[in-house]
């Protein structure tokens, strides 16, 4: 199999690469910038490369039309927090994937898989896939505009389409202003825990398992046009994910609940059944949150002690 990534020198691409390339898959990654220098350079993996921004159709369809690649794993996006602009979230996430889906449509790509959002519900608990999407975030909004894009011209130019619809993903490589590395950094540099009001809930989902059923969305017999969440069912609030990994370290820093002020648009509850995942594609999660938490915290001591860059 040969594969394009988009989105791959983030945090969900660099572990889906990192897994690819690992298990033989002709990898390409696709960046922005020529300068953008991919985590598995520095884990002495190889993989190709090729540039072109999202909202640049013609080079886009150049990239995809050169590579001519089984599968593109869809992952360029625009992030929830911090905030980029209305316009920002629109090129990446509604322009850049009607781009990539018409250039797929000009190559012999046979499916996308595409990673969408719990915020293209809205908020609440227990979101399955028939959930009416009521997004009222801008991430939330463009996000659902890309799933609508992608699953009619994938229709209409017979391109397998795959959604997985991810809760919260973390572990290695996220960016260390989330939420679970700056814990974690915190407790590694005795400082206290600066959150806000803590009672926001999530589906928290370790990395290797939102890598395994990525990995499912392209190999498995899945439906075209197939929205898949991508999630553990369990809402944990944010406080209680500090109070988990605090006890896990052995710490016993201040946690600081109001010192960071709220978003005004902030998601309050947001988790959902992973029972179509089992059903569709054969996946559960492996990792229960403790256990997941625990590779997290190893992979960051291991990082710190060797040198390496946590971002």
């Amino acid at each position: 199999m040969k594969a394009l990534v988009t989105g791959a020198t983030g945090f969900i691409g660099t572990n889906l690469c990192l897994s690819l390339i690992r298990n033989g898959v002709e990898v390409v990654a696709l960046t922005r910038s020529d300068r953008d220098v991919p985590n598995w350079v520095a884990a002495g993996l190889k993989a190709h490369t090729a540039t072109a921004d999202m909202v640049d159709e013609a080079a886009l369809r150049k990239v995809v039309c050169d590579v001519a690649p089984d599968v593109v794993f869809h992952l360029a996006s625009t992030a929830f927090n911090p905030p980029p602009t209305v316009e920002q979230h629109f090129r990446t996430n509604v322009a850049g994937t009607r781009n990539l889906v018409l250039a797929a449509a000009d190559s012999s790509v046979k499916r996308i898989v595409f990673t969408g959002t719990a915020a293209q519900y809205g908020a609440g608990d227990n979101l399955s896939e028939e959930t009416p999407c009521r997004p009222d975030t801008d991430l939330g909004i463009t996000k659902q505009g890309a799933s609508v894009l992608l699953h009619g011209y994938g229709l209409k130019f017979g391109i397998q389409t795959v959604e997985a619809r991810l809760f919260t993903p973390y572990g290695p490589f996220e960016r260390s202003t989330r939420l679970v590395p700056y814990i974690i950094r915190q407790i590694f540099e005795n400082c206290p825990i600066e959150l806000g009001a803590g009672d926001q809930e999530r589906d928290w989902l370790y990395i290797d398992d939102v890598i395994s059923a990525l990995l499912c969305c392209a190999n498995k017999a899945v439906p075209a046009g197939s929205i898949i969440n991508v999630s553990s069912g369990q809402p944990v609030a944010i406080k209680n994910i500090a109070r988990k990994i605090r006890a896990l370290m052995g710490s016993n820093v201040e946690i600081k609940l109001g010192a960071k002020p709220t978003r005004p648009d902030e998601i309050w509850k947001l988790s959902g059944p992973s029972d179509k995942a089992r059903s569709v594609l054969g996946w559960e999660p492996s990792f229960d949150l403790e256990g997941g938490l625990s590779a997290t915290i190893d992979w960051m001591a291991q990082s710190r002690s060797s040198g390496g860059n946590l971002d």
